[in-house]
């Protein structure tokens, strides 16, 4: 039944739009991938409609009724098809990629990268637990309680919430936040008797294969040679951040980016060939997106926006953008769109479709922008790539120009309206949002790359330029790449040198043999060169070397093997120094790829070292290994070796993986992702120089081999990564049940305490949970998606006079400040005249339970 929940909407939407696709002129069949694609998101909302009003006709959650729905609509849509077509002559027209001589080889490596990019992503998908924050504080949250409930309970704010008694009615932060997407995670779990993360936003992972699909059916719509739909799938499938999402699906963006971007997508295919059924759709798709997520109503209006760029002419445009700005200073400028909300300005506020009011307050995130779009790796080379387009547009025709240039504004309005303008710019500058708003037009950004690219180098241009080149093709590009390698290394080592141009190139490292480490606590053995930790007390093992280390503070790098290789936890480095034999420091070391630390920066790390050694914490019973211990002293060579260990340092998922990707350490010295960019950029203006210089013809092919060159440089080491995530999935949740996955996670602590309280302090009947805490953290924030269906309300730091009046329980997780049980009067206290009559019921180090006394009061 499972697979049928997965495949059931997606049938039913590609029926539907075949139907729709049938009005569209075309020369042969329909276009498969296209179809598949853009079915796939349309069968889901309309799946997710189904649900929601059969449980409005019926009042109950039956997947039988809404897969009778489903099963009805698609044979409606096939017989609407049957029909248009004249006697069931139906014609889809699908080809495998067909490509010959070098170019085969090409097209094989860009489908294997594909294949590999969505097999990581699946294999993470199937195997993890929930990770992201906002989905199981929100949107999966919604669906696991009315799985639990199986009911479609309401969501409210919390000043409404507080007034009702009504425990089937909940609350949440986000509770505006549109259904759509916690109905779609909802369905395939209907299939189950149990709830189980995986299976409830898998579908988030398919839609990164419909992704795909609708991506190459749209170039191909246009006729585009298939090496040029696989070099935009590929591009589109290896951005970090999207992978990012379909390993950890569970974010409303993805789905946004399937409605919305795709919608781009559709229009800016009607852009080049006015077909209306793509108009139709790209209409579609972004008025769907409004009910995805609240910046769909921003989408749409974009959306309405392009359209109207495109069938007005500029001199037109130019009298409406005056009209605006004489309604702003005349005081009309403030609309009420039906359904979408107000927009305009007023009272020093915009006011946008699906944002609210935005008051204007300029911030500083210019270096914000920077940092996300060229030095982070979130996005490879993407916006190198679209600076460079944007700068040579004038190399165009009107057709690709106007469409390109009118995306780009409007997309820049949007950006420079939401961070630039207003208090949300912090979101900007931590990097927590602005990612996942670019996300939502991935799709259109890469389309609009093809659409340039197949203007600049259509066949009818580049066809005699490659074939006279094949002869002197090589030279100028190796030269180009050679020329712009050799500058950048210059650039990079000198970068090194003058950051410290005192420091020897090379020096000897000092070597500490396994043999000088013993056990403090904890066994294990010794094996040629190696330290083996099997056996653990109270949970840990500690080595120590007690021969200490003279002169610590000329050695700035600690550099060390351990397998497993992949920590979960971070690995704490403790020592006492000679000077301050009372005083311990306890270090975090956070392992990556190379095993390189730099203990430069490090509190203490100077003079003696009288003892040192580490710290391992006991998880699944695994055997730790270590060997290859020194220390080096701070070198030019050694500042190298950290600069490369920086770029290729593992990141593992957490939470800001689906806000941004690092690529690499945190803190590193120089972004490979930046150099690259340079790099590339560099070696494009060399190739122009030397061709102008010898007046040949530009190749296009020369040109994607420089342009791929760094992109898979950048994508490999993002790939490896990928690899070792998957290890690390391998090792931890793999083959597991969901109550083990989360026992073997960070959180095993705190899911152990509230599975505890659920299934045996709590009645089992969902009941009123107030959370009290000085803080919000993650624990706190947890603890409604771990107590579900239990209703919470997790707000307060003290008591509220409602609580009485509601009942049910209070749950205080850490010590609150004057916040104390009174067990004389039976009640907790606080400040001079707060007062709560409960009775304790469950005491534990991670939290009290009380349940409120209800008094004749």
């Amino acid at each position: 039944m499972l697979i049928v929940a997965y495949l059931l909407p997606w049938i039913t939407g590609s029926l539907w739009l075949l139907w729709l696709e049938s009005f569209s002129a075309r020369e042969s069949g329909f276009n498969l991938p296209r179809i598949l694609g853009y079915g796939y998101f349309l069968g889901n909302f309309i799946c997710a409609t189904a649900l929601y009003l059969g449980y409005l006709a019926f009042g109950q959650l039956s997947f039988f009724i809404v897969s009778a729905v489903l099963c009805f609509l698609s044979c409606t849509g096939f017989l609407l098809i049957w029909q248009r077509q004249g006697y069931g002559k139906l014609g889809l027209r699908f080809h495998w990629p067909d490509v010959g001589g070098s170019s085969k080889k090409l097209a094989i490596l860009l489908i294997t990268l594909v294949a590999v990019h969505l097999f990581f992503a699946v294999y993470d998908a199937i195997h993890r637990p929930l990770l992201p924050w906002d989905a199981w504080t929100t949107w999966t949250y919604r669906a696991k309680v009315w799985f639990l409930n199986q009911d479609l309970s309401p969501f409210i704010g919390s000043a409404s919430w507080l007034k009702t008694a009504d425990p089937g009615i909940y609350t949440l932060h986000a509770h505006t936040y549109p259904l759509t997407l916690s109905l779609i995670q909802l369905w395939p779990s209907l299939t189950l008797t149990h709830w189980n993360d995986a299976v409830a936003t898998f579908p988030g992972m398919i839609a990164g294969i419909a992704l795909v699909l609708a991506l190459y059916g749209q170039a191909r719509s246009l006729k585009w040679p298939n090496l040029l739909a696989l070099a935009g799938v590929y591009l589109l499938i290896s951005i970090p951040l999207l992978d990012a999402h379909l390993s950890l699906p569970g974010y409303a963006d993805l789905w946004l980016g399937g409605f919305a971007g795709l919608g781009f997508v559709a229009l800016l295919q009607w852009s080049q060939s006015r077909d209306r059924v793509q108009l139709l759709t790209g209409l579609l798709f972004l008025l769907l997106g409004i009910f995805i997520k609240r910046e769909g109503s921003l989408w749409f209006l974009m959306g309405l926006l392009f359209i109207l760029m495109q069938s007005v002419s500029w001199k037109y445009l130019a009298v409406l953008a005056v009209t605006a700005i004489l309604a702003v200073f005349s005081g009309y400028s403030l609309l009420e769109l039906p359904g979408l909300g107000p927009l305009g300005y007023a009272d020093g506020a915009f006011y946008l479709p699906g944002s609210g009011a935005i008051t204007i307050q300029p911030q500083g995130a210019s270096l914000a922008i920077i940092t996300n779009l060229f030095v982070n790796d979130s996005w490879h080379l993407l916006f190198f790539c679209l600076s460079a387009m944007l700068l040579l547009l004038f190399n165009t025709d009107k057709k690709t120009r106007r469409p390109l240039v009118s995306f780009l504004m409007l997309l820049s309005m949007v950006i420079a309206a939401v961070f630039f303008l207003s208090a949300k710019g912090a979101w900007l500058k931590d990097s927590t949002a602005f990612g996942r708003l670019l996300l939502h037009v991935l799709p259109a950004l890469i389309f609009m790359m093809l659409i340039y690219w197949r203007a600049v180098f259509h066949p009818t241009r580049a066809s005699g330029a490659e074939s006279t080149m094949k002869g002197v093709l090589h030279l100028p590009l190796f030269s180009a790449l050679l020329l712009a390698t050799v500058i950048m290394m210059g650039a990079a080592s000198s970068c090194i040198y003058l950051q410290a141009p005192q420091l020897p190139l090379t020096e000897q490292s000092t070597p500490i043999p396994v043999e000088a480490f013993g056990f403090v606590k904890g066994a294990g053995k010794r094996e040629q060169g190696v330290l083996i930790v099997s056996r653990y007390s109270s949970g840990q093992a500690i080595i120590s070397n007690r021969q200490g280390l003279k002169n610590a503070g000329k050695f700035r790098y600690l550099r060390f093997r351990l397998t497993p290789d992949k920590l979960i936890d971070e690995l704490p480095l403790f020592f006492w120094r000679s000077a301050e034999t009372g005083r311990l420091y306890n270090l975090a070391l956070e392992e990556n790829t190379l095993d390189h630390i730099d203990l430069g920066q490090q509190q203490g790390w100077k003079g003696d070292i009288a003892e040192y050694g580490f710290i391992f914490n006991e998880r699944n019973d695994r055997q730790w290994r270590l060997r290859g211990v020194e220390f080096s002293p701070d070198t030019h060579r050694q500042t190298l070796l950290h600069m490369i260990s920086d770029w290729l340092e593992f990141e593992v998922w957490s939470q800001h993986s689906v806000n941004f990707i690092y690529g690499g350490a945190d803190s590193r010295a120089l972004s490979l992702v930046t150099l690259t960019g340079i790099w590339v950029l560099l070696a494009l203006l060399i190739y122009s120089l030397i061709m102008r210089g010898t007046k040949q013809p530009i190749s296009a092919r020369a040109i994607a081999t420089m342009l791929l060159s760094g992109w898979i440089l950048l994508d490999a080491r993002w790939l490896f990564n990928l690899y070792q995530q998957a290890q690390v999935t391998h090792n931890s949740y793999a083959g597991k049940p969901l109550a083990e996955q989360y026992q073997a996670g960070l959180d095993a602590e705190q899911y152990r305490f509230f599975e505890h309280l659920k299934n045996e302090v709590l009645p089992q009947t969902p009941q009123f949970i107030y959370i009290l805490d000085r803080k919000t953290d993650y624990f706190r924030a947890k603890a409604p998606w771990f107590l579900a269906p239990h209703n919470i309300f997790n707000l307060d730091t003290y008591p509220r006079a409602e609580y009485l009046k509601k009942g049910g329980y209070v749950l205080i997780l850490h010590p609150v400040p004057g916040l104390k049980y009174a067990p004389d009067t039976k009640a907790l206290r606080w400040s001079r005249n707060g007062i709560l009559p409960v009775s304790p019921v469950h005491l534990d180090p991670l939290g009290t339970l009380y349940r409120i006394r209800q008094t004749d009061n």
